[in-house]
């Protein structure tokens, strides 16, 4: 089943039974709410389990600090204008640590005091990725440097990930969860 006119450029698939996804049979389980997201990814189920199988574990390992990735992420969001993906993660940003008075600030981050060497990292590779297309190679010698060559490519996927996620959020005129 399919959800009417709700401003999202494709439907909302609102009947988890009918489709073929262990996603959505994981969230009628646990009872959760299906972000819209996801609910458009239903559309093709096939797709909706690959992407929550590459997307979850982007959550999950710890190469760098999951605050830092969120602050990274929300950032992102703002500099492409993802709204769905900026109050999402946000909120994850906040579950996860990071101080309120962060977000005012991050549009000044370079002068700002009150970010650390991390987050100012993670700032700085999303900065070169909008702008240039791809981390600098100064701007990866200092992630390697502060998270190690595991975590500056744990943040490199996960921005170039959710670089994706908002072009795809936008193109699609995804609505908020209401």
């Amino acid at each position: 089943m399919l959800e009417g006119d709700n401003g999202s450029r494709v439907s909302l698939v609102v009947n988890p039974s009918s489709q073929d996804s262990w996603v959505y049979d994981g969230y009628i389980e646990s009872g959760d709410v299906m972000p819209n997201l996801y609910r458009v990814l239903a559309n093709t189920p096939g797709l909706l389990n690959a992407w929550a199988a590459f997307a979850w574990p982007l959550r999950e390992i710890d190469s760098s600090p999951r605050a830092v990735r969120e602050l990274a992420i929300t950032y992102l969001a703002i500099r492409r204008s993802s709204e769905y993906v900026r109050v999402h993660h946000r909120r994850f940003a906040r579950q996860h640590g990071v101080a309120s008075e962060l977000f005012l600030e991050l549009d000044q981050w370079r002068q700002a005091d009150a970010f650390n060497e991390q987050q100012r990292a993670a700032l700085q590779l999303v900065d070169d990725i909008v702008d240039e297309g791809a981390a600098s190679a100064g701007t990866m010698a200092e992630c390697v440097r502060i998270f190690g060559e595991d975590g500056a490519v744990q943040l490199v996927v996960t921005v170039g990930f959710y670089e994706a996620v908002c072009v795809i959020n936008r193109s699609l005129a995804i609505p908020l969860e209401s």
